[in-house]
């Protein structure tokens, strides 16, 4: 997991990108660290990257416990893999519960850039 510090304003927000297991077990192990890690921190958070999950799995469910997908705000299904033909969603963005989402949306421009297609959401703090 990869974190970064974003100063904006006077306001810190914290960015954690992440490359999940294909395995079970290890991923359960994963998201129970992610959700520890960043649910200890004070600042409001964005966690984004490769989940290898679809949504309505346990660890999306689990994930939704404490945060927001921005795919899950009557967005729609934002497919990402495989990046010729997307018909799953593998890729997230979650946010603390205090973040606005106003946009998300899958970038199709690119699909022979990687396997997986980008997933872009604007967001209002």
């Amino acid at each position: 997991m990869l974190e970064s510090h974003v100063q904006l304003c006077e306001r810190l927000l914290k960015v954690y990108v992440v490359h999940l297991s294909l395995n079970p077990f290890i991923h359960k192990q994963q998201t129970d660290f992610i959700i520890e890690k960043v649910m200890n921190e004070p600042q409001s958070a964005v966690i984004m990257g490769d989940w290898n999950m679809r949504p309505g799995a346990g660890a999306w469910k689990k994930m939704l416990r404490y945060f927001k997908d921005v795919c899950d705000a009557g967005k729609g299904m934002c497919y990402t893999f495989p990046s010729f033909r997307p018909r799953f969603q593998l890729d997230y963005i979650f946010v603390s519960r205090d973040i606005c989402i106003a946009s998300a949306e899958v970038i199709k421009k690119i699909p022979s850039a990687s396997d997986h297609l980008p997933l872009k959401a604007t967001l209002q703090l």
